[in-house]
């Protein structure tokens, strides 16, 4: 039986991908459990759900009790640290999906003084437990390099072995983009960029005609950051939204804007490209990794992402296509064959 440590994962991709993994699973009829955050929403429901009232400091207990309970043969952690304790008679894996958490050398000097603090005990803690998983799962090539750089962990115990749901178009009938919008899912961490996507808006706000750029954060991160704008228009932001308001978003929208500094994966990417938008994307390396984009910028450069914007509201771009391959099948069997 299989073990999935997702008491990390809260929201946005890990989410997304902890879905797809859980339905995969339940396609080929295979033996899990998932430890999951009691305040954390699945599409997925079941015995095979148990919820904690979750605090880090609880982890240690939780998984003690877990593994007497259901003696499970494998240990997926699914929240990018290795697990507090050393499971006898079982295979643990670690799937790394932070760039912040793979590479403990650098932090970008936008971020605040609280996050790295944060970030600094996150890798502290990694390093202590890392001697308690078997092997660590990543998602690009670049976290890999990173990770083994930052921990000094055995090349041979890293694989590569990315995952997404790739089965958006043959699920979504694939409509023309009706409006010329701009929409940009994502949650409003510092790296996501916002603050610089908006200032490029509002400096060119008058001259994309009747296009809005459709934006997915809290109402508090959006107040913070559009206060410097009193006079942008035509911005929309919708806040959470669930998989469905998701999807009718990309279907009507042209475009996917991407000012990300920094991915592991950048699922948002590959889900605009499934749904016929033309991504205008950051030219950063992760961003070729996943997609050969529509357009790029300099995601530094808010007149960069201002130009773009305009480009691609007067020219006619090339279609967005998908490079990166889908490995959850390997991903599956190396947690149950291992």
């Amino acid at each position: 039986m299989l073990l999935i440590d997702a008491l990390n994962v809260r929201s946005g991709g890990g989410v997304t991908l902890l879905n797809y993994l859980i339905n995969e699973l339940e396609k080929r009829d295979l033996r899990f459990i998932v430890a999951l955050n009691e305040d954390v929403s699945l599409e997925f429901f079941g015995k095979k759900i148990e919820r904690f009232k979750f605090k880090k400091i609880y982890r240690k207990k939780i998984l003690q009790d877990l593994s007497k309970k259901y003696l499970f043969s494998s240990l997926l952690c699914f929240g990018n640290f290795p697990p507090p304790i050393f499971i006898n008679n079982c295979t643990t894996f670690t799937f790394v999906q932070s760039m912040f958490q793979a590479d403990n050398k650098y932090l970008p000097s936008y971020l605040s003084f609280r996050k790295k603090i944060y970030i600094k005990i996150s890798n502290n803690y990694f390093n202590l437990y890392k001697k308690n998983s078997d092997y660590f799962i990543l998602q690009a090539n670049h976290v890999r390099d990173r990770l083994l750089l930052s921990y000094n962990i055995d090349k041979e115990k890293c694989f590569v072995l990315p995952f997404y749901n790739d089965s958006v178009s043959s699920n979504h009938e694939i409509i023309q983009n009706q409006k010329r919008d701009f929409v940009y899912i994502s949650t409003g961490e510092i790296h996501k960029n916002h603050l610089t996507l908006l200032k490029a808006w509002d400096y060119i706000c008058d001259k994309v005609g009747e296009s809005k750029l459709h934006i997915t954060i809290s109402d508090s991160d959006f107040e913070r950051i559009v206060i410097n704008f009193p006079a942008i228009k035509n911005v929309v932001n919708h806040g959470f939204i669930n998989k469905s308001e998701v999807e009718k978003l990309y279907e009507s929208s042209e475009f996917c804007i991407y000012p990300s500094l920094l991915e592991t994966l950048g699922l948002g990417l590959i889900e605009a490209a499934s749904f016929n938008c033309k991504v205008i994307a950051s030219n950063l390396p992760f961003v070729y990794e996943v997609i050969l984009p529509s357009a790029t910028f300099n995601p530094f450069d808010c007149k960069s992402i201002a130009e773009a914007i305009l480009h691609a509201l007067n020219r006619d771009l090339k279609e967005t296509t998908v490079v990166l391959e889908n490995n959850i099948e390997e991903f599956i069997r190396f947690l149950y064959q291992s």
